[in-house]
């Protein structure tokens, strides 16, 4: 029997509803739109729990190497880089999945959204009305749309009506995302140079090249021409999935049946509130069940004249038995192993925690290099790395820092390049000790070289 679904869509202004079945294909009924305002007594005759994303540009999508373990050290290891990005502030929501697993460090992607803009989604569509099965960021329901039409890396660029969100993404999962401004997309050549610029990035940062990219309109595809030499480029795919005669947009279609895709790690909803739902939605049925088992005892044992007191006493000795198994089962100690592999695991935590991380100081100058620089080339090298005494499982060569050196352009008029270079500069000796700093100037152009220590000594890392 085809299962009923309801996916909905939050965009800026509207909201756009899906009635899809899913058995051995999909199939869509209808999609609609609605206002914002008002939307809950729209979803009033809509099958439950429903599925929903919506858009958001206070996301962060990254993914690294993190030490092996529990669900719940690996969350602290991963918290603790995300707040060292200095990127969000405040409180927010974590999401991670493991990628690829391994005996000490596995590969993870990981979600990190303010805590406000699941609030302001759960506002507009209230849960204890309309149970939400579901809650997705657009940027992980298109990857994992995406990721139905490639195994390799890719990135998609997205439409918005604040420029385009530009989503790279890797074996179901959104590992970075970027927003393209209007006035960037508006000039090809601007356009051109901000691709390449989070291409060179990713390709630095995370060894991240993407073998394809899909546009999800014409404007889109006609910007990322230049790009058809190095990548695969084409129109997001999206009208093979779909039942012919259907006319949707591409852009509107593709979050709606990328809910259907995404990885439960992703929901935003607390695991809490999906375990409830899973368990109502069982419980009905074992409810029914067990009233028509109820219900045939019953009948077999006025038939065969069983009193019914004596199977009362039966019921309620069987039920105290059992909940002094389920007692004896919670006081269940950790045995001495489990003990001794978590003291280990603390210890390789802390080692890898007092490592200095590239990847930290690679997202600060992506976010900190000023607008009319180039970052021509980089080195990177331990700085009077020593090996403890210690057992290689259990310790890493401990390092003072990381020896950074820098080259680049900008161009421009003297005086503003020039001022652009000791902001900048300024703006690393906040996070780094700078020991040297040249800079250039000729024909336009000026270029600057910057050798660093990093982290800085009295810094917060």
């Amino acid at each position: 029997m085809a299962r009923r679904i309801a996916s909905i869509f939050i965009a800026e202004e509207k909201a756009y509803i899906a009635l899809l079945y899913k058995k051995k294909r999909l199939s869509i009924e209808s999609v609609s739109s609605r206002p914002l305002k008002g939307l809950t007594s729209a979803l009033d005759d809509l099958p439950t729990p429903i599925l929903v994303c919506f858009i958001t540009r206070d996301a962060l999508f990254g993914t690294g190497e993190f030490p092996t373990g529990k669900t719940t050290f690996m969350e602290l290891n991963i918290r603790k880089s995300v707040i060292d990005t200095g990127i969000l502030h405040g409180p927010f929501l974590l999401r991670f999945r493991t990628q690829e697993k391994r005996e000490r460090f596995s590969q993870v992607s990981y979600l990190a959204i303010p805590f406000q803009e699941r609030e302001r989604v759960l506002q507009i569509i209230v849960p204890q009305d309309h149970p939400i099965g579901g809650l997705f960021t657009l940027q992980t329901s298109l990857s994992a749309l995406a990721s139905q039409w490639t195994n390799e890396p890719a990135g998609v660029i997205y439409p918005t009506k604040y420029g385009y969100e530009c989503t790279f993404f890797q074996r179901g999962s959104a590992i970075y995302s970027r927003i393209i401004p209007p006035t960037t997309a508006q000039e090809p050549d601007a356009f051109r140079s901000f691709m390449e610029e989070t291409l060179r990035f990713l390709k630095q940062s995370q060894g991240f090249t993407p073998s394809s990219l899909y546009a999800f309109n014409e404007e889109a595809l006609s910007l990322l021409s230049p790009f058809k030499d190095s990548y695969t480029i084409s129109m997001a795919p999206i009208q093979e999935i779909l039942p012919p005669g259907l006319h949707e947009a591409p852009e509107v279609l593709a979050p709606l049946i990328g809910n259907l895709l995404a990885p439960p790690e992703f929901n935003l909803m607390e695991e809490e509130y999906t375990a409830e739902l899973k368990a109502t939605h069982w419980s009905k049925r074992i409810y029914w069940g067990a009233l028509g088992m109820s219900l045939a005892v019953l009948l077999l044992t006025l038939e065969q004249g069983v009193d019914l007191v004596m199977l009362r006493h039966r019921y309620i000795s069987a039920h105290n038995a059992l909940q002094k198994e389920i007692a004896q089962i919670l006081r269940v100690q950790p045995t001495q192993k489990e003990i001794q592999d978590m003291i280990k695991f603390l210890k390789l935590y802390q080692a890898f925690q007092n490592q200095p991380k590239l990847d930290r100081f690679l997202v600060w100058l992506s976010t900190h290099t000023p607008p009319r620089a180039t970052i021509t080339q980089m080195k990177a090298k331990p700085e009077g790395a020593q090996t403890t005494n210690a057992s290689p499982k259990e310790a890493f060569p401990q390092a003072n820092g990381l020896q950074i050196e820098i080259e680049g352009k900008l161009i421009g008029g003297y005086y503003e390049v020039k001022g652009d270079f000791y902001t900048f500069v300024g703006e690393m000796e906040k996070i780094a000790d700078v020991r040297e700093s040249q800079f250039d100037y000729g024909q336009g152009e000026g270029e600057f070289t910057i050798k660093a220590l990093y982290p800085k000594k009295q810094g917060l890392l």
